[in-house]
């Protein structure tokens, strides 16, 4: 640090007493500052509680321990394909467990529609079919109430997510479709909750249902050992006939939900960088009318031997101050109204998605750092023009 510079902090940490008693002498500018910054927190912590609730939904969401076969590029299952040839030759596939307790599970899945149990409110959700033996390769799989469907049979079990907000989930109801009546038989529970959102029935059944027979959209294994995923993609990768791609469970669901993620973050920001704009123009002019009234004062630390660039870093600590205070009031608020709240989203296959608005340390340091551009600009473009205007 040169003596200069050296000479400017030791100004400007002397001028700090000054510019906290500004804050306090100006309370209701000081007030207005803070508002026109937790305004723009606000909005942004609310696109951010929902992207970074996504996110972690996403991150904690599928095993690494199952790996999925689909089609080629094929960005869900609802898009996929599978041949009953490609099936016969999975069965032969290195990387995967094989066995009376593990082996593939082919799946068809279907979007459904329902109704919220508060509004009635149109909800999708995700039929899939499979057999009993395919059960065990959705982690965690556990019977929590009722019986399993049986084969060949219209029954349906739904998760405990499904059921707590869908109607006519309720084992003993009946629902219609593809011009069916199915019999709900039974609730189950899975590992990850994100899951739980679907109808599991007979795979045979949903075939003859939709008109599917012998279709299939994905395959399921249990992943044997570490470099299992590996085997598998380098196995189908060898094969023309199996036109495959093969991903872990995890991989899978982050691929499909990361273009939603990033749709939210897409339009909060832009929207932020907007109001921000207004924001700065109510800071300026708060900060003008402010700095005109401090005239005198000012030229009396001025008299006192403080350079101008030391004033004009006490009134830009200053900004920054009431910027940071308007970002932690607005994050704050908006923590306290998303705490616990459940909302929903458009998922890919066009099935409803339920997770948790969440605003953790990484929403806090974004509002931090808009609320710190605004302060430094806010303080530091009306002081400029200020010093200007003073030797002209």
């Amino acid at each position: 640090m040169t003596s200069g510079e050296a000479g400017l902090f030791r100004q400007t940490r002397a001028l700090v007493p000054f510019a906290l008693g500004n804050i306090w002498r100006a309370r209701w500018s000081s007030l207005t500052i803070i508002v026109c910054v937790m305004l723009v927190v606000i909005i942004l912590s609310a696109f951010l509680s929902m992207a970074r609730g996504f996110a972690a939904t996403a991150e904690s969401a599928g095993s690494d321990a199952i790996i999925i076969f689909l089609s080629q590029q094929s960005p869900s299952e609802a898009n996929s394909q599978v041949s009953r040839e490609q099936i016969e030759l999975l069965g032969n596939a290195p990387g995967v467990l094989h066995g009376e307790t593990a082996g593939l599970s082919p799946e068809l899945t279907m979007t459904v529609s329902g109704h919220r149990r508060t509004d009635r409110v149109r909800l999708n959700a995700t039929l899939r079919g499979l057999t009993r033996g395919g059960l065990s390769l959705h982690e965690g799989f556990r019977l929590v109430a009722g019986r399993l469907p049986a084969p060949g049979r219209y029954e349906l079990i739904v998760g405990r997510k499904l059921a707590e907000t869908t109607a006519g989930t309720d084992i003993g109801d009946t629902t219609v479709l593809a011009g069916r009546r199915w019999s709900v038989v039974g609730r189950y529970a899975l590992a990850s909750p994100v899951f739980e959102t679907e109808y599991l029935a007979d795979l045979a059944s949903v075939q003859s249902a939709y008109g599917r027979e012998n279709q299939y959209q994905t395959v399921r294994a249990r992943r044997a050992g570490a470099d299992g995923l590996a085997l598998a993609r380098a196995f189908v990768a060898a094969d023309p006939r199996l036109d495959l791609d093969a991903r872990t469970e995890r991989q899978l669901y982050a691929e499909q939900v990361k273009g939603t993620t990033d749709l939210i973050m897409y339009l909060g920001w832009p929207l932020a960088a907007m109001l921000s704009v207004g924001a700065l123009a109510g800071v300026f002019n708060t900060m003008f009318i402010v700095l005109e009234g401090r005239r005198h004062s000012l030229k009396v630390v001025r008299m006192l031997g403080f350079s101008p660039q030391a004033v004009m870093a006490s009134v830009v600590l200053e900004t920054i101050l009431l910027a940071v205070i308007g970002a932690l009031v607005g994050t704050f608020l908006v923590f306290l109204a998303v705490r616990g709240l459940e909302t929903t989203v458009m998922g890919s296959g066009f099935t409803t998605i339920t997770y948790n608005l969440r605003v953790d340390a990484a929403a806090l340091l974004q509002s931090l750092a808009l609320a710190i551009v605004i302060g430094v600009i806010g303080g530091a473009v009306p002081s400029r023009q200020l010093n200007a205007e003073r030797k002209a």
